[in-house]
């Protein structure tokens, strides 16, 4: 079995030096073409999380390709490199990508995204909510509840726990209207849990209720992950990009 190092441990390492990790994509750049004397190469930064923290990893060439935002990796063999004084991770050519179940939980630090934030005011046509319950040790995705026993046990670490104990998220996929058509949005659950629109509610079908009665929302959108939504009930404008009657949404969002 792999040894995997955590994201915090990172910054205690020296540069040069190979990890693997276990983490979850949380954003992701467009690929970009460099230049050198000898030839062209493409690159793009995403950010990467475990339960530790998060830190920005390149990746160069063919690997881009592979890397999902919002999927689990184990990655081997990255390397550690440094700039402007905070460490980061890089992809080399043995560097190995493997997808692997939903981490769970994660600590999402802030950082600037890794694009421009686009805001959208649309129509909801359809929601799809789950579910996710974890396991109270190592944070990992339950199998499904069963409320005729009182205890469920953690396929990943073993250890079995009251089920009155677990912790519940939900995450949402919407299906929307917009200026150019239909678009599909993720929806994590700091986000329903912060918004106005859906806080306090504790079940996924209250959720997929609650949004499909909105009139219209404006979306605040990183990628295709929704980071701030509200009620807008006044007429879009023509500019698909902004609205009159958005507030200005956060600068950053832990997202798990």
């Amino acid at each position: 079995m792999d040894t995997c190092d955590t994201i915090d441990s990172v910054s205690k390492l020296n540069t040069f030096q190979k990890v693997t990790i276990k983490a979850k994509v949380m954003d992701k750049s467009p690929p970009e073409q460099l230049s050198t004397k000898s030839k062209s190469l493409t690159k793009a930064d995403v950010v990467v999380a475990d339960s530790t923290g998060s830190i920005k990893l390149t990746l160069w060439e063919q690997v881009i390709e592979q890397i999902e935002v919002s999927k689990s990796y184990l990655m081997k063999s990255l390397t550690v490199r440094e700039f402007d004084n905070n460490k980061i991770l890089s992809s080399s050519q043995d560097s190995a990508f493997e997808e692997v179940d939903d981490i769970g939980h994660v600590k999402f630090e802030n950082q600037k995204s890794l694009h421009d934030s686009m805001t959208v005011t649309a129509d909801i046509l359809s929601v799809n909510c789950q579910t996710i319950n974890n396991c109270v040790s190592c944070r990992k995705n339950l199998p499904p509840v069963n409320s005729d026993i009182p205890t469920i046990k953690c396929l990943h670490c073993g250890i079995r726990q009251r089920i009155a104990s677990i912790a519940t998220s939900y995450k949402c996929e919407i299906v929307c209207n917009t200026q150019k058509g239909h678009k599909t949005f993720f929806i994590p659950n700091r986000v329903l849990q912060s918004s106005d629109i859906t806080a306090g509610l504790t079940s996924a079908d209250q959720i997929e209720d609650c949004l499909l009665q909105q009139p219209k929302i404006t979306l605040s959108l990183s990628n295709a992950f929704v980071t701030h939504m509200q009620t807008c009930n006044m007429p879009s404008t023509s500019d698909d990009t902004t609205d009159s009657c958005s507030s200005e949404p956060p600068k950053s969002v832990s997202i798990v």
